[in-house]
């Protein structure tokens, strides 16, 4: 498990809710496995270590973790930490944090942004626009926080009509578009549920937690709570995409002897990767997130 600053361990995990036996088997045949499951695959681009290969996979959290990312084989520490909101099949540039961090945390316990990214994303229409495509949720409160959203009323059959309005989405076949027209029964396994699918197709492993599981304490936000989160995680190094220019203060994480890192912006198609994934090579997808990251350095 991984240490916290604080002396409690977290199990990091890809698959973070407890996954049905379909996800299971989309994601390397793990039906049957109760709780959570850590796939561990390619080297880390960070480390450069190489980690158990094979999809390789536990269950029992008693069981000592070795060769996976959140126990790197030369023993390097977690310090490259990225905080995400758990978007809904982002676009390509998100995944770079899979890439190029030690730990990625889904940031599920502040308050759901209802004009963001997390419940939607645009896709071509029959027409060519791009067009929302937005999950069914039941209206909440203002401050209803990303781990607490829950669907509306019919959601399954809203969310099926939905997605027949987009060619790219009626006419797919496949494991990824059966996940996909599953919601399951919470938005946030949903959510991570998308991601995690996303990031083994392209064969990215990497240690994800939630951050509702880090037993925070309460009563912080903004840049103040990514510092804390990073500092319980024991990390050295912040790391987010461009568009947290205007959110976080160099000197701020200078004071408390942290480094922030804001990738620059993303060269490629910016489209989701839902769409971009039924419509490419998996292997192009891969090859371009790769390439943007080395560019980074």
């Amino acid at each position: 498990a991984m240490t916290l600053s604080d002396g409690t361990s977290v199990l990091p995990h890809l698959i973070v809710s407890v996954p049905d036996d379909h996800t299971n088997e989309m994601l390397g045949g793990l039906s049957g496995i109760k709780r959570e499951a850590l796939l561990c695959g390619e080297p880390s681009l960070h480390h450069g270590e190489s980690y158990l290969a094979n999809g390789a996979t536990w269950e029992d959290p008693n069981t000592p973790r070795q060769n996976c990312p959140s126990q790197p084989v030369n023993g390097s520490p977690v310090t490259r930490v990225a905080v995400m909101q758990p978007y809904f099949m982002p676009y390509a540039g998100y995944f770079r944090l899979f890439v190029d961090t030690d730990v990625l945390v889904l940031y599920d316990d502040v308050q759901f942004p209802k004009e963001g990214w997390v419940h939607r994303n645009k896709l071509a229409a029959s027409n060519g626009e791009l067009r929302w495509l937005t999950i069914p949720l039941k209206r909440t409160p203002l401050s209803t926080k990303i781990n607490e959203l829950v669907y509306a009323r019919d959601a399954q059959t809203k969310w099926i009509d939905r997605m027949n309005k987009f060619p790219v989405l009626e006419e797919a076949t496949g494991d990824l578009i059966d996940l996909v027209r599953d919601l399951g029964n919470s938005p946030i396994s949903f959510l991570v549920k998308c991601l995690a699918a996303t990031a083994n197709a392209l064969r990215f492993r990497l240690p994800v937690v939630r951050s509702s599981e880090l037993s925070m304490a309460g009563g912080t936000a903004g840049q103040t709570r990514v510092l804390e989160i990073v500092e319980k995680l024991g990390g050295t190094e912040y790391v987010n995409l461009s568009g947290g220019r205007n959110l976080y203060k160099e000197a701020d994480f200078r004071r408390r002897n942290l480094k922030l890192t804001l990738l620059p912006g993303y060269e490629g198609d910016m489209a989701s990767m839902l769409q971009r994934l039924l419509t490419e090579d998996v292997a192009d997808l891969r090859a371009e997130i790769i390439r943007n990251v080395a560019k980074a350095r």
